[in-house]
C-alpha cells in the first residue's frame, strides 16, 4: 500500500529519553533543507496521472525517520503529514520510455486514466485510511496539512468522498489543492460536497476542466491549474480571479489580439500559456497574439514574467520573456 498502515507510527509521541546527538542534534532548519531534497508528488499536477512508487520516497522516508526517536519524530512526522496524498502505487514502475503497470506501458506525458481493478481498490481503501489518521487517530496532524494531492478512482463510494470534502473544509492551513476524477457520478459528488464551503485560505488549485464550475468555491486563487481553456472560458476566469500569477493554459483557435488584452484586468500575471492543438500549424509562429501578451504582461507587477507558445502535436514548446 502506498502508506503504512500501522496507525500507531503516526498517532502522538509518548514520553521518552530524547537523543540529542548525531543527526537528531542537527537546527530543524538543516533538517528540513535535507528532507526537502528527497522525491515526493510535484505540487503541481497538470493532468489527471498515476505516478510509480519512487514518488513515495518523501513520505516513506519521513516516516521511517519519525519512528528512530522522539526529537527526529516531533520534527519528521509533521513534515511526513504536510501532503496528503493519492496518487502514486508501488505497483507502478518507471521505466526510460514510460510509466508500466501490469505489463503495459504508458506515456510519462498525458492522462493516465487506467485508475480501475486492483489500482482502484488500493487508492479507495488508501484515501479512507489517510483521512482516518488526520481526523481519528492523530486530530494534531490535521494542523500540518499543506497540499492535498488525490486522485479519485472510479470505484470510490459517494459516501467516502463526501466525508474527504467534507473533512478537507476543517483542515485550518491547507492552501494548496489537487484534486482529480473523470467518471461523472464521482464528480456529482464533488460537486454536492463542494457547493455548501468556501476554501479561503487555498491560493493554489488543480481541477480537470469537468470540474471547473467548482473553482468558484476557492475565492482568494493565486494559482489556477486546468486542460487548456478556449479564450472565453479562459477570460472568464480572468474576471473571476485577479489576482491569479499563473492562468491555465489558452488555446490559440478563436484566439484574437483583442481578446488577450482584456487579461489586462490581471496586474499580477507572471504568465501567459498559449496552445496550439492543431498539426496543420506546427510552424505558425502566431507573432501577434505573442506580442500582445507580452504587451499585457509588461504592465504587471510580476517577475520573471514570460509567454510560452506550445505546439500540442509535436511537443515543441517557445518560450517569450518578457522586459
Amino acid at each position: 500500500m502506498p502508506r503504512t498502515r500501522n496507525v500507531a507510527r503516526h498517532r502522538p509521541s509518548t514520553p521518552a529519553l530524547v537523543n540529542t546527538t548525531g543527526l537528531p542534534s542537527l537546527p530543524v532548519e538543516i533538517l528540513h533543507e535535507i528532507t526537502s531534497h528527497l522525491r515526493g508528488v510535484p505540487v503541481h499536477l497538470p493532468q489527471m496521472r498515476i505516478l510509480p512508487g519512487t514518488y513515495l520516497e518523501r513520505f516513506n522516508t519521513l516516516r521511517s525517520l519519525s519512528e528512530t526517536c522522539q526529537r527526529l519524530r516531533a520534527v519528521f512526522l509533521v513534515l511526513a503529514w504536510e501532503r496528503l496524498e493519492v496518487c502514486a502505487s508501488p505497483k507502478v514502475f518507471e521505466r526510460p520510455n514510460g510509466y508500466e503497470y501490469n505489463g503495459s506501458l504508458f506515456p510519462k506525458e498525458g492522462d493516465l486514466l487506467f485508475l480501475s481493478g486492483e489500482l482502484a481498490s488500493d487508492f479507495s481503501r488508501e484515501l479512507g485510511w489517510q483521512i482516518d489518521v488526520v481526523s481519528k487517530h492523530n486530530p494534531s496532524l490535521a494542523s500540518a496539512v499543506r497540499v492535498v494531492t488525490v486522485v479519485l478512482p472510479d470505484w470510490v463510494s459517494e459516501v467516502t468522498v463526501t466525508k474527504f470534502i467534507r473533512y478537507l473544509g476543517t483542515i485550518p492551513n491547507l492552501h494548496t489543492m489537487q484534486i482529480f476524477a473523470i467518471r461523472d457520478p464521482i464528480i456529482e459528488a464533488i460537486d454536492r460536497a463542494l457547493r455548501p464551503l468556501t476554501f479561503k485560505a487555498v491560493h493554489r488549485l488543480t481541477f480537470p476542466r469537468t470540474m471547473s464550475p467548482l473553482a468558484q468555491q476557492f475565492p482568494n486563487l493565486c494559482s489556477y491549474t486546468t486542460s487548456p481553456l478556449f479564450y472565453a472560458h479562459a477570460l472568464a476566469v480572468a474576471n473571476s480571479f485577479p489576482h491569479l500569477v499563473q492562468i491555465p493554459p489558452i488555446y490559440v483557435l478563436g484566439l484574437t489580439p483583442e481578446s488577450v488584452r482584456l487579461l489586462k484586468c490581471m496586474p499580477n500575471l507572471r504568465q501567459i500559456n498559449l496552445v496550439d492543438h492543431h498539426k496543420s500549424s506546427e510552424t505558425h509562429p502566431h507573432t501577434e497574439l505573442v506580442a500582445t501578451a507580452q504587451e499585457v504582461l509588461r504592465k504587471s507587477s510580476a517577475e520573471d514574467k514570460c509567454v510560452t507558445l506550445e505546439y500540442r502535436r509535436s511537443g515543441k514548446l517557445c518560450r517569450y520573456p518578457v522586459n
